[in-house]
């Protein structure tokens, strides 16, 4: 019986071996999605709005199928302690990012908020409301970082809203082991214009390459300083209201040469109501009650490579 078994098997591969080298002799044109080129993404949600849910996530839902197994259905977990606010996880202490792939060109997302099931008990199975619904567009080879971030409160009915912001993390640049690359995001809904100036090492202030008007939602191309111009292992940066020239944050990057950063100004400037879930009634339905989103301006730092 085990001599037939093994005979049987010789024959399958056998077969599978030829149907290799007649394969070999066509000109097959396989279908590659993006023509073979792979994009990468990193989410993260940099929300303080949803910082405050007790309840659910975000799921977020894509045109596409990933381009290889590198990771399940990117997901925001709102309830765990602490929050996972950036898919892919990443589990390790040395500092980076992690991507998964799709075919390049231009895709469709959906950012759904989404609830546990009191009748299946499964976490996050069931979609209750679209957050953000968006076309965005990658180049081949380029890494991106998707960013969740808040949106202007409707003050009519204290609904919150989000905003996606896509920011290339152009790992084409060559840096040296002299050189800091850095992308300055505004990222703050209830924040005018900013500009932004640099300290230099004799404690005086520059504003060569730096955005002298950035508005909510843009992000600068990278610029390029040098690790000389730090002070003591920092390159400090000055956020300034574009139109009165006040002061909004001290902030700085670390003078890590070969490196890149993400500079995002965001949080509210101003104290906001907004309505949000609080819990899941026993009849599926959502409760909400207003919460208070309260002034944290700031600045993030996060290095992406």
């Amino acid at each position: 019986m085990m001599k037939s078994k093994k005979i049987v098997r010789y024959i399958v591969l056998l077969a599978c071996f030829l149907f290799t080298i007649a394969a070999c002799k066509k000109d097959i044109n396989a279908v590659i999605p993006g023509h073979g080129e792979a994009i990468k993404i990193n989410y993260i949600a940099n929300s303080d709005v949803l910082r405050q849910y007790k309840i659910g996530g975000i799921g977020v839902f894509v045109d596409t199928s990933l381009h290889n197994n590198t990771g399940s259905l990117p997901f925001f977990d709102l309830a765990s302690a602490p929050k996972q606010l950036e898919y892919p996880k990443f589990f390790s202490a040395v500092p980076g990012l992690l991507y998964v792939n799709y075919p390049a060109g231009s895709h469709h997302f959906q950012f759904n908020y989404m609830i546990p099931d009191t009748i299946t008990s499964t976490f996050g199975i069931k979609p209750y409301k679209t957050l953000v619904d968006t076309t965005l567009m990658f180049e081949k080879d380029l890494g991106s970082l998707v960013y969740l971030i808040d949106g202007p409160v409707n003050i009519a009915n204290s609904e919150p809203t989000f905003k996606i912001l896509s920011i290339p993390a152009n790992r084409s640049l060559r840096l040296d082991s002299s050189q800091v690359a850095l992308t300055i995001s505004h990222q703050s809904p209830d924040t005018e214009a900013i500009r932004c100036s640099r300290v230099t090492t004799d404690g005086g202030l520059t504003t060569e390459n730096l955005p002298q008007k950035l508005t909510y939602g843009q992000s600068t191309s990278y610029v390029i300083f040098d690790v000389k111009d730090a002070s003591n292992g920092i390159i400090g940066f000055r956020i300034y209201r574009s139109s009165n020239s006040e002061e909004l944050i001290n902030t700085g990057i670390p003078a890590n040469g070969g490196h890149a950063y993400v500079l995002s100004i965001s949080g509210f400037q101003h104290e906001h109501l907004v309505n949000m879930p609080e819990k899941l009634n026993s009849d599926n339905t959502v409760q909400y009650n207003s919460v208070t989103i309260f002034p944290n301006l700031r600045a993030t730092t996060r290095q992406i490579w």
